[in-house]
């Protein structure tokens, strides 16, 4: 990790140091030294199809709205060590967490507790 780390400083030094202001510019320098450095650099694909999983009647978890979720994680009464949740949309579940993952276009979250 900390190698990553350090191609990581290493190629945001070399884009300041050539004065452009473009975090694209950064990205693409950023990727390119992970790839120089011997990183298999892979994209992931489109992420339309985010939700594979039909939620069960019988869930064993609960679901919130984003909302109350993101106010319920504020509030403390949720971290990534109670459990796993997984992003919602149109009663189907991704296989995206909430604590890794950004919401994007969910509107609920299924929360399983350990």
């Amino acid at each position: 990790m900390n190698e990553i780390i350090k191609i990581i400083e290493n190629a945001c030094l070399k884009h300041h140091d050539s004065g452009e202001a473009s975090v694209t510019r950064e990205a693409r320098l950023i990727v390119e030294a992970l790839a120089e450095a011997g990183y298999e650099i892979k994209e992931s694909g489109n992420k339309k199809n985010r939700y594979t999983r039909k939620i069960d009647s019988k869930l064993r978890g609960d679901i919130f709205t984003v909302d109350d979720w993101k106010e319920a994680v504020e509030d403390g009464w949720f971290c990534n060590y109670d459990g796993s949740g997984y992003w919602v949309k149109d009663g189907m579940e991704s296989d995206d967490e909430v604590f890794s993952t950004p919401q994007l276009d969910a509107t609920h979250v299924a929360w399983y507790n350990k």
